[in-house]
């Protein structure tokens, strides 16, 4: 199995209707090289997963799945339209190529955002105050556990929309995910 990959904190690796290409590489987007790994891939018995970095922002773009307490470094995993995006951005390449599956990574929410429509669906869900659960989460386990909840019911919610996507378009489609255990956000 090959695990090449289609998106990354820079943009796509190949061309896109849906995303932005890897700034740094605008050659990519010239040649279709996924699809010609792919066939020879294919011809020597080898599995191809394309990998998505979903999470990870690294350059000043797409600010509109940021949030305005966290812009850095992430996507804000707590924004539906995010979500969306990513579900539609893998899904564009389960249909686009003769792929055996799908690689997420970077699947972890990174920071919590605190801007004012996060502090509201954190109290709509969690019947509590962010602010103040983020004040006190390092001394208090409800707090803590209330804040790990939200963004765990948000990761989820993410993979769940990128694989229930991917898989109407392919059923069966074979999909891993890298997470990271050992973080609680």
């Amino acid at each position: 199995t090959y695990i090449p990959c289609a998106w990354h904190g820079h943009g796509t690796t190949g061309r896109s209707s849906v995303a932005p290409v890897w700034d740094k590489n605008p050659f990519l987007a010239d040649r279709d090289g996924l699809a010609d790994f792919i066939t020879a891939a294919h011809r020597v018995d080898i599995k191809v997963l394309p990998c998505f970095t979903l999470m990870l922002r690294q350059r000043d773009f797409l600010p509109e799945f940021t949030s305005e307490s966290r812009p850095e470094g992430v996507f804000d995993v707590q924004n539906p339209e995010f979500r969306a995006f990513a579900a539609k951005l893998v899904t564009e390449v389960v249909r686009r190529y003769d792929i055996d599956g799908i690689n997420l990574d970077y699947v972890r929410a990174g920071q919590v955002c605190y801007d004012a429509g996060c502090r509201q669906q954190y109290s709509d869900s969690q019947q509590r105050n962010l602010m103040a659960d983020l004040a006190i989460h390092k001394v208090n386990s409800a707090a803590l556990d209330s804040i790990v909840t939200w963004q765990r019911k948000a990761v989820r919610t993410l993979i769940e929309d990128v694989v229930t996507e991917a898989r109407q378009a392919r059923p069966g489609l074979l999909v891993t995910v890298d997470a990271a255990p050992w973080a609680d956000s």
